[in-house]
């Protein structure tokens, strides 16, 4: 199953750039899509959702996970960009 964390626990460098993420996208109007979501379901960070490991090292996501979000990619671009 590997290893998870409370999404309360990510450290706080990550929150951090979050938060300068959210700061530059207010002052350019740019928008900013969140996989929060979809990387901690229910709270929780984990290595693993079912059987795809979300992580190929400490902060690379693996391919499989990668192309999992497609679909919410897909969703935020809209249709008049597909």
């Amino acid at each position: 199953d590997g290893a998870s964390i409370p999404v309360s626990d990510v450290p706080e460098s990550q929150m951090a750039a979050r938060d300068t993420i959210a700061t530059v996208a207010a002052e350019t109007g740019a928008t900013v899509l969140d996989l929060a979501s979809l990387q901690c379901a229910g709270g929780v960070c984990g290595s693993f959702s079912g059987d795809t490991a979300l992580y190929m090292d400490d902060i690379h996501i693996s391919v499989a996970f990668a192309e999992s979000l497609i679909p919410a990619f897909s969703e935020a671009i809209g249709p008049a960009n597909r």
